[in-house]
């Protein structure tokens, strides 16, 4: 009797039970999978730095804008050359070069004493860090997952790193309750000591998957509308990440972390029961929705209570949860096959440098006229870039519209 197949159009409908039995059999997507958590835990620790250097150096929102987009803003210069970087040295030395930069700059943040270059040295490391670790890690899940399990691979891997965001507050600030932020910081170094134990094993071959050829016609104009979108999207989160933390404080609250577990959980939940959604009823609806409601959540930061922070958490993670996948399928929508790579280039670029001037520029706005005003500012950025969006995607559709009443008449 011949063997069977092993993908066949039988199988596919069974497709969801062989990804979680096959995908976890994989030792070196095990491996990923610990890399992320790690290094995800180790970088996460310092999503409470705002509120670190504002209690132990009375930092003033400009302070803790430029120590936040210090680091972003290196991300973003660094990510459009990723691709070049992989092919010419390799995956498993990006990794270990970012895990490296990562245990450095968290082992010598425990000796900062002021808010001042050193600092900002230091998350520019953190930076390059995350953009190497990341890059490496999601590449080599594409190279060992095989076509028909890619996307729930690549999902449990986004997982891994967002779990991360709520597990560092959670255990950062009990701890540094009792034994101050310093040691944080050296429990963050030796957890990126002991992700550099699983790089060795990495896989440093990609294996090329078959792809089916696919003609998409290009829209350059709604291309360049994801991209404004994905800043004003990187903006949006930076300030809500960055900003939230020191308004918070000075309304009474002593601690923010659950901000950060409404946010994750939220997400979460999006990406496992409603990660379908943009398929069945098209990204650019679901972009449009999201970018209302993300800046809705922004807008109402402004009337921020302690008792807001967890409802807050749980806004942005429901809208960053439905729009990031879903502008990204519009963008990919948009464009030919062969420029995929360079999309998620320039959206990468887009997000993290939106992100970084958003931190970077309204510092300053929060010190002059209160932190209410940073959050109308990035509210109204979401909103024009939903409204951008919404337009260039209804375009297509009123042209057709309108030269088939032309031909009526």
């Amino acid at each position: 009797m011949n063997p069977r197949p092993l993908i066949t159009e039988d199988i596919a409908a069974d497709a969801p039970q062989l990804s979680f039995a096959s995908l976890f059999k994989k030792g070196a997507y095990l491996r990923l999978l610990g890399i992320q958590l790690l290094f995800g835990i180790s970088y996460s620790s310092f999503l409470l730095l705002p509120k670190f250097i504002r209690l132990e150096f009375s930092a003033s929102a400009s302070q803790i804008g430029w120590v936040a987009g210090a680091g972003i803003l290196s991300a973003a210069v660094l990510a459009p050359f990723m691709g070049y970087a992989a092919r010419r040295f390799g995956k498993r030395n990006l990794a270990f070069c970012g895990i490296l930069l990562e245990c450095t700059a968290a082992l010598l943040f425990a000796l900062v004493n002021e808010v001042g270059p050193a600092m900002y040295c230091l998350r520019i490391m953190q930076g390059l860090a995350f953009t190497l670790v990341f890059h490496a890690t999601l590449s080599s899940t594409a190279a060992i997952a095989p076509q028909y399990l890619m996307s729930r691979a690549i999902g449990y891997l986004g997982l891994a790193m967002l779990l991360t965001n709520a597990i560092a507050p959670l255990l950062v600030e009990p701890i540094a309750e009792v034994y101050g932020f310093r040691i944080t910081f050296i429990c963050a170094g030796i957890l990126c000591a002991v992700a550099l134990l699983f790089v060795s094993r990495l896989p440093t071959r990609q294996t090329e998957q078959a792809r089916q050829p696919q003609k998409t016609a290009a829209q350059p104009q709604l291309e360049y509308a994801v991209y404004l979108g994905s800043c004003a999207m990187g903006a949006g989160l930076g300030v809500m990440f960055t900003f939230t933390q020191p308004f918070a404080l000075g309304q009474g609250a002593r601690t923010v972390g659950s901000f950060f577990v409404g946010y994750v959980a939220a997400a979460i939940l999006v990406r496992i029961f409603a990660s379908g959604l943009s398929d069945r009823i098209g990204p650019h609806r679901i972009s449009a929705a999201s970018f209302a409601l993300y800046a809705g959540v922004v807008f109402w930061t402004t009337q921020l209570t302690p008792g807001l922070l967890l409802y807050l958490g749980i806004g942005l993670g429901v809208s960053h949860g439905f729009l990031y996948p879903a502008l990204t399928a519009a963008g990919l929508g948009a464009i030919s096959p062969h420029r995929r790579e360079n999309f998620m280039a320039f959206f990468a670029t887009s997000f993290n440098s939106g992100f970084a001037c958003a931190v970077l520029s309204l510092g300053s706005v929060a010190d002059s006229f209160g932190y209410p005003r940073v959050f109308i500012i990035a509210g109204t950025g979401l909103t024009i870039a939903g409204i951008v969006l919404s337009a260039q995607s209804l375009a297509p559709a009123v042209l057709k519209l309108w030269r088939r009443s032309v031909h009526t008449n």
